[in-house]
């Protein structure tokens, strides 16, 4: 049985696809992204430094807390709606991307199994609504947390390696 699968699955895990995935998925834009930044003078970096410094000062003042609307026994494959309040100070929307992290719980807390972007609803008082639907893959507890992160104008991404806030445990 492992020779068939060896002989059926062996040419999709080989090192010229690694090689290709790793350049198609990361190597090359990378690349597009530092020429994107030296050209024109270096005019994406400096925008890049500014862009950063402006979130950076902003960041103390955002703020998540987030609330499910189903409570109780919910069905496998039903969706539970998240609603996520974010304070921004002089963020905009647009600035942020709020997600809810989804998963199980571990003797760490919470292990992430995947990521649902919350979709901007508008603003309530002094906060910035977003929604998120959960699709419900298994029986048992559902886990998450909601986090805020900036988002690079023209990145197309949330930049998760630079800023993260996460909703205070409750």
């Amino acid at each position: 049985m492992m020779v068939a699968a060896v002989s059926r699955l062996g040419g999709r895990f080989n090192t010229a696809r690694m090689v290709r995935e790793y350049a198609e998925r990361a190597y090359t834009p990378a690349h597009r992204e530092a020429l994107a930044l030296v050209s024109d003078g270096a005019r994406g970096a400096a925008e890049l430094v500014a862009w950063r410094a402006r979130v950076r000062a902003a960041w103390p003042e955002v703020a998540l807390r987030s609330v499910a609307t189903a409570d109780g026994p919910v069905p496998v494959g039903a969706k539970v709606q998240v609603e996520a309040r974010a304070r921004l100070g002089s963020l905009a929307p647009a600035d942020v991307q709020v997600e809810i992290v989804v998963g199980s719980i571990g003797p760490d807390g919470l292990v992430p199994e995947s990521v649902v972007p919350a979709a901007y609803t508008g603003p309530e008082g002094d906060e910035h609504l977003f929604t998120a639907s959960l699709r419900t893959a298994s029986s048992g507890r559902i886990a998450w947390a909601a986090r805020i992160v900036p988002v690079r104008p023209g990145a197309g991404a949330p930049d998760r390696g630079f800023l993260v806030t996460w909703e205070p445990a409750g």
